[in-house]
């Protein structure tokens, strides 16, 4: 059980002051009189907080004088191959295949028949972008789907 004010209630000592109110004056001075003369109980504790950008003396960096790892130079690097799929998706000809498939399906997936706005909405393409380079930019090789309908097209596919 709650002891003391009711929840969200004024208390008592709200608005008043130690000229005014001779409770509040007693135990204030009691307060300053008790830690008179007496050094700060937190003197010379140190927090152990040390700001981020702040580097241990004497350490070496472990990446000092070692080549960067950048493009053919790094251990996973594929040839390049990901430069073309980011350069057609996002060339003017993906973004007008795009709209033009929302156009026609009227921006409404065509699994859910939900319409949506154009941030919830993706043209995917029934022939795979990647088997078929000469269908990728067909309008007729399109649809319309939601977010939620498209993650479940792709989980039932078997990956390649």
């Amino acid at each position: 059980m709650r002891m003391g004010r009711p929840k969200g209630g004024i208390p008592w000592n709200k608005g008043l002051k130690a000229e005014n109110d001779e409770r509040i004056k007693r135990s204030t001075d009691a307060a300053h009189a008790a830690v008179k003369g007496k050094p700060s109980p937190r003197r010379g504790i140190k927090t152990g907080i040390v700001p981020k950008t702040a580097f241990k003396k004497g350490l070496i960096p472990w990446n000092k004088g070692k080549p960067f790892l950048r493009g053919e130079k790094h251990p996973n690097w594929k040839g390049g191959i990901n430069l073309e799929n980011e350069r057609l998706r996002h060339s003017l000809q993906w973004n007008i295949w795009r709209n033009e498939i929302y156009k026609r399906d009227h921006y409404t997936c065509r699994l859910c028949n939900k319409h949506c706005q154009k941030k919830e909405i993706i043209a995917h393409h029934i022939m795979l972008f990647s088997q078929y380079p000469e269908l990728r930019f067909s309008v007729d090789n399109g649809i319309t789907l939601c977010r939620s309908c498209h993650i479940k097209i792709h989980k039932h596919k078997p990956v390649k």
